[in-house]
């Protein structure tokens, strides 16, 4: 079966194709709209590989949290990809996400990706015999009490160490224990760790992963507030 992964939640996007001879992959570094760049990789993609775009059976999506323009742009794409031949979606959420990209051990597993305005987003895992289970949901905590959120000597990934001290302030403690994944979480690691999936999604019931609102949302709030 042949199937494409789309992930543009974070500053830098990636697509990737599988087919039965294997993964084949683009990523780029956001410097204007993922919009801008994901159609032409997608169809060079396509091409490279000889696949006719009604030969893809599956898609893969990551819903979010993250961007809110970037989560916007692959949600959008994959509507639009799956609405032609009814293709099932599989939603991934950003966490998730980079959780598979640490290694199967006994030690309590935190993603961790800003939220912007001294936040980030949280959630914890932990693998049990190469399986990773969730073991709460998505949160959204401030920056400033991070340090009481995360149990002492568990692992932590994700992008939120690079824009806040306090989290590298706990790495260097010795309180988190940082592994090295970073800015950006492999979908092809993911689609190798993550061998079944339980719930799918349509084109029509695909919805962005927002549990915080967005700059303009939170400006009209608080100008409603004030008359």
């Amino acid at each position: 079966m042949i199937s494409v992964s789309v992930n543009t939640s974070q500053a830098q996007g990636q697509i990737v194709l599988e087919t039965p001879q294997g993964m084949d992959e683009v990523v780029w570094e956001k410097s204007g709209s993922h919009s801008e760049v994901l159609t032409r990789e997608f169809q060079n993609l396509l091409l490279r590989n000889s696949v006719d775009i009604d030969q893809v059976k599956k898609i893969y999506c990551v819903v979010g949290p993250g961007s809110f323009t970037g989560v916007r742009v692959a949600v959008n794409f994959c509507k639009a990809l799956a609405m032609k031949n009814d293709l099932p979606i599989v939603a991934i959420d950003s966490l998730d996400l980079f959780a598979y990209q640490t290694k199967d051990q006994q030690t309590p597993v935190y993603a961790i990706l800003d939220a912007q305005k001294n936040s980030v987003f949280v959630a914890k895992y932990r693998w049990d015999n190469q399986t990773l289970f969730r073991e709460s949901e998505d949160l959204v905590v401030p920056i400033s009490v991070i340090h009481n959120s995360i149990e002492k000597g568990s692992i932590v990934c994700g992008n939120a160490h690079q824009r806040y001290e306090e989290i590298q302030q706990q790495i260097s403690k010795g309180h988190f224990l940082f592994e090295e994944v970073w800015s950006f979480a492999d979908l092809k690691i993911y689609q190798e760790k993550k061998t079944s999936h339980d719930h799918f999604e349509t084109w029509k019931s695909l919805t962005p992963h927002y549990i915080k609102a967005s700059a303009p949302e939170e400006l009209r709030k608080a100008s409603k507030k004030q008359y």
